[in-house]
C-alpha cells in the first residue's frame, strides 16, 4: 500500500517510532526529550480545536513504547500525537458504523477531514498528491478500501486504540 502522507517532523507514519539522538535537554537543534514532547502534547489537549468521539479521551500521556522516553524528537512531535489520536478516534467510528450506520461515519469522516485541514495537521504532514484526502472522499461515497488499508496500517497501536496510557 502507498503511504499517502508523510510526516514533516522527520517520521514515516502515524504508529511513530522516535528519532534518537544525543540525550541533553536543549532543544536549541529543534529536537526534544520525551519530557518536553509530552509537555507539548499536555499544552495541545488541554485547548484541542476539535472534538473527540463519545467515550473516547486522550491517553494521559504520549506513548511509552519502543523506549519513547529515551529517544529524541523533533519539535511539534506531541502536538500532531494529539492530532493523530483525535484522526484515529474519528477513524475508529467511521470503520465500525459504514455498514451499519452511514450518517454516523459520515460525520466522522466529517471530522477527520476538519482535522486534516487544520493549521497544525498542514504544518505537519504533507499530503503533495492529494491521496489521503481522495481516500476520504472515496469513503465518503461507500469506498473504504484506500482508507481502511492506512486505517490499518496507522491507527493500530495500543496508544491509538487508547489502551495504552
Amino acid at each position: 500500500m502507498a503511504n499517502f502522507r508523510s510526516i514533516i517532523v522527520g517520521v514515516a507514519t502515524a504508529a511513530l517510532l522516535p528519532v534518537f539522538s544525543s540525550c541533553g535537554r536543549d532543544n536549541s537543534d529543534g529536537m526534544e526529550s520525551w519530557d518536553q514532547a509530552n509537555q507539548e502534547y499536555h499544552k495541545t489537549i488541554t485547548s484541542f480545536p476539535f472534538s473527540l468521539p463519545s467515550g473516547v479521551s486522550f491517553p494521559t500521556d504520549l506513548s511509552t513504547s519502543n523506549d519513547a522516553a529515551a529517544g529524541r524528537y523533533q519539535t511539534g512531535y506531541g502536538d500532531i500525537q494529539a492530532y493523530f489520536f483525535a484522526e484515529c478516534a474519528h477513524l475508529t467510528v467511521a470503520m465500525n458504523t459504514k455498514d451499519k450506520n452511514s450518517s454516523q461515519a459520515h460525520a466522522a469522516l466529517g471530522e477527520v477531514k476538519k482535522i486534516v485541514a487544520s493549521d497544525v495537521y498542514q504544518q505537519h504532514v504533507s499530503d503533495a498528491d492529494g491521496g489521503y484526502q481522495a481516500a476520504i472522499n472515496k469513503a465518503l461515497l461507500g469506498d473504504y478500501s484506500v482508507l481502511s488499508q492506512f486505517y490499518s496500517s496507522d491507527c493500530d497501536s495500543d496508544w491509538f486504540k487508547g489502551k495504552e496510557t
